[in-house]
């Protein structure tokens, strides 16, 4: 399988955890999310999200939510659905996942964000995963934000 091209991944952490994706992914559109545990890695710890996709993509849900997202963005979203947030943000963030999950492909997301009442641009990674090895089912998104 080829390498997936991303526009310049310019976060080095995110940018290590889309080469590892190609890397476990082998010749396979993703892979197994028991071959990419990165969740333990200090690298990562607390800025990683797990969804699993509801009725093929229609919702995703968060199977993992890290803590520092969920201390910076001042909810935890563990358990939650796309759904359970506002429409607006929901919308915005189910199209994201969305995309990724039919197109079998990463998305590199970077845009501003208003939150607690301040501007930022934040850097999104979405990498499909597989639970079987065969169908994508999985997302694992990668999130900073860049002052």
């Amino acid at each position: 399988m080829e390498a997936t091209e991303l526009p310049k991944i310019t976060d080095p952490r995110l940018r290590l955890l889309y080469d590892l994706w190609q890397i476990y992914r082998d010749d396979a559109p993703a892979p197994r999310r028991a071959d990419l545990d990165v969740f333990d890695s200090p690298l990562w710890l607390g800025h990683l999200s797990l969804l699993e996709a509801i009725e093929n993509g229609v919702d995703f849900r968060y199977l993992i939510y890290g803590r520092a997202l969920a201390a910076y963005y001042g909810r935890d979203l563990n358990g939650k659905t796309t759904r359970d947030l506002s429409a607006v943000v929901g919308n915005l963030v189910r199209r994201e996942y969305r995309q990724a999950y039919i197109a079998q492909r990463p998305v590199l997301v970077e845009r501003r964000r208003r939150v607690r009442g301040v501007s930022i641009m934040i850097a999104k990674l979405i990498l499909p995963l597989s639970s079987d090895g065969r169908a994508i089912d999985l997302l694992l998104a990668g999130s900073y934000p860049h002052p």
